[in-house]
């Protein structure tokens, strides 16, 4: 199963293949974790939809692919929008 995100632009150029990350939502507990495997050749606008009037909409976004670990309850969830950490190696301890 693959969590697809929306990485800003100007933040493309440190996703990876092969970076640890790490997926949360308020519709599961926990965490999910998962690995890059690709990312988009292409830059879009952003698809998210958010009643925030400061969130970042029309954004220039490029795609990654996220393959999760296996995961029984994630393989329930569809079209989930979620928040996501992707592990650079840059400022972490």
């Amino acid at each position: 199963m693959y969590a697809i995100a929306e990485v800003y632009e100007a933040d493309a150029r440190r996703v990876k293949e092969g970076q640890q990350a790490e997926i949360t939502s308020v519709a599961f507990p926990g965490k999910l974790l998962g690995k890059v495997e690709r990312t988009g050749a292409m830059i879009f606008r952003n698809t998210i939809e958010s009643i925030d009037p400061s969130a970042a909409t029309h954004s220039r976004v490029v795609e990654v692919w996220i393959r999760l670990e296996k995961n029984d309850y994630a393989k329930n969830l569809v079209y989930l929008q979620v928040e996501f950490t992707i592990h650079t190696g840059e400022n972490e301890g």
